[in-house]
């Protein structure tokens, strides 16, 4: 196992700021999001969801995605329940931790906006993609974030349904091997 010592020493030679990182729904536990509650996994998100309109709570955040949004008359109601729920107030110092480094790119799975919590070493905020979106320039010193499955900070009611792998539409029409990103990947 690597240790943090080891980390530390490898992303600061030879090649700083070369960097990537790749993180998944574990990296945000324990983060706080606006509402102060934790961040959920999905699959926690997806038995709140079900929760209130009254389905089962086992139920994929696929599935449950679709049927909340069929029950409900707003098509915005989703978005809002997204942006509470994975916009960030706090992280914890693990993560903190790890995101000082000089990362070059971070791949996230997430949709929150943990990764964007912290600036680069340097003290530039990053630039955030979603699969839908990419870059004009894989160069330059700006740390690049790309979420993989959406990204909270550019959900629209278009984007809900276009470019968040969250209902299983999304899921089927947008893969990450069809997106701009297949190839950069």
């Amino acid at each position: 196992m690597l240790t943090l010592e080891e980390l530390e020493r490898r992303l600061r030679k030879p090649r700083p700021g070369r960097a990537i990182l790749f993180v998944g729904a574990g990296f945000s536990d324990g983060a706080t999001n606006i509402l102060d509650q934790p961040l959920p996994l999905a699959r926690n998100f997806a038995a709140n969801l079900a929760q209130e309109i009254g389905e089962r709570a086992d139920l994929p955040l696929t599935l449950i995605s679709e049927i909340y949004n069929e029950k409900h008359s707003d098509d915005t109601a989703l978005i809002s329940i997204l942006k509470g729920t994975f916009s960030t107030k706090a992280i914890t110092p693990a993560q903190a931790e790890i995101l000082k480094y000089p990362w070059k790119r971070i791949y996230t799975t997430n949709y929150d906006d943990v990764s964007e919590q912290m600036p680069s070493p340097e003290g530039a905020r990053p630039e955030s993609f979603s699969r839908d979106s990419i870059p004009l320039s894989f160069e330059g010193s700006q740390r690049q974030i790309i979420h993989l499955n959406g990204y909270v900070g550019e959900i629209t009611r278009d984007s809900a349904i276009d470019d968040f792998a969250l209902t299983l539409t999304s899921y089927w029409d947008k893969s990450l091997f069809s997106s701009p990103w297949a190839t950069t990947l």
